[in-house]
């Protein structure tokens, strides 16, 4: 999904950019990775289970590439495509 929004994920493969890995816990369903890019600024992705992270979020990155509010419609149309 990053791909897709503009988010070059190969350039954050590189593992001299890593900062912090946080494997994956069956228990929280959930990894994430920290990254640096060239001007130093850091970047998380997380993937994991989403009934497990949206209760962590408040806003999500709509199809336009801007912030929205996560609301009740936003959770209706996850369980719509999951």
């Amino acid at each position: 999904m990053a791909f897709r929004m503009g988010y070059d994920y190969k350039k954050f493969r590189n593992r001299d950019n890593v900062l912090k890995i946080f494997p994956f816990s069956s228990e929280k369903k959930k990894m994430a990775t920290v990254y640096a890019d060239e001007k130093n600024t850091n970047y998380v992705f997380v993937k994991g289970a989403p009934d497990f992270l949206l209760e962590h979020c408040s806003r999500f990155i709509n199809r336009n590439g801007s912030v929205s509010k996560i609301n009740s419609d936003f959770i209706t149309s996850m369980g719509e495509t999951i």
